[in-house]
């Protein structure tokens, strides 16, 4: 009612206007009769309607009308395997490093006393050791029980220097026990690697290739969390992903005994058959 005036008189000026263009007289002329018929249909509805039609548009009007509407979702994001779980359990990078780093000084331990029982052999050091009071048996487990040292003082060397960069073993406990069992796989695989050839240069050869393939599908190179299906897969035969896996358990990924059960055995097993292997390769050569 109070707009419609207004439409009226500017219709009439526009009429008796003669300043607007030609061609935008229709144009305004249709807005204003559009905007006049609009208004007039409204309030005929209006005086028309019934006090029952007029509750009910009331009711349905408070009940559609909503300034601000609040919903509570919850955004945490769901628990999942694969690479952005492990991630959340990390509490620093060198969590992920140190482990790797580790395994490569255990490989390098074993190449070393491979090598070096091999020179004893072949300078006659083995030889002389048989005219002693001792037999072979105990000769090859003083060279295991070296072995078995010299990783376990790399692995403590390296947990402290970890320690001293921000790494923090979730259980010291479960690391003792990882590294007693990752040393006693890699004598044996040492007494294996000895046997592989007659010469220094050939079980060197022999002994590093076996630890990059080693290293390379067992975590050593790329941390098992990145690798894909198939490497994961033939890292199973690896005893390097067993090792960094008993490792990682005890470091950072929160493993309970029971979950650590599996690489242990795995390692212990693999261990004794390579030491059973090696032993009597070693008890058929000519020294």
């Amino acid at each position: 009612n109070l707009i419609r005036p207004f439409i009226r008189q500017a219709q009439q000026q526009l009429a008796a206007t003669d300043d607007a263009p030609n061609a935008q007289r229709p144009l305004l002329e249709g807005v204003l009769n559009s905007l006049d018929a609009a208004l007039e249909s409204w309030q005929n509805w209006e005086t028309t309607k019934s006090p029952s039609d007029e509750l009910q548009d009331d009711s349905n009007g408070a009940n559609s009308f909503e300034l601000v509407r609040i919903e509570t979702f919850d955004v945490a994001r769901p628990k999942q395997d694969g690479p952005s779980s492990a991630r959340q359990k990390l509490r620093s990078r060198w969590d992920v490093s140190f482990p790797q780093a580790m395994v490569w000084g255990v490989l390098a331990c074993a190449a070393g006393f491979a090598i070096s029982l091999v020179r004893e052999r072949k300078q006659g050091t083995l030889l002389r050791l048989k005219v002693a009071p001792v037999n072979r048996a105990q000769i090859l487990a003083g060279k295991a029980a070296a072995c078995f040292l010299a990783v376990l003082t790399v692995l403590l060397v390296l947990t402290l220097l970890g320690v001293g960069l921000g790494m923090r073993p979730l259980n010291p406990w479960q690391l003792a026990a990882s590294a007693c069992s990752i040393a006693y796989c890699f004598v044996g695989v040492m007494m294996l690697m000895s046997t592989v050839g007659k010469s220094e240069e050939a079980v060197s050869g022999a002994a590093w290739m076996a630890n990059m393939l080693m290293a390379m599908f067992g975590g050593g190179m790329i941390p098992l969390m990145f690798m894909p299906g198939f490497m994961k897969t033939l890292s199973n035969f690896s005893p390097v992903k067993w090792s960094v896996l008993a490792l990682e358990g005890s470091i950072w990924r929160g493993f309970t005994w029971r979950e650590l059960l599996g690489p242990y055995v795995i390692l212990l097993a693999v261990g004794s058959i390579c030491m059973a292997c090696g032993t009597l390769l070693l008890s058929r050569t000519h020294d």
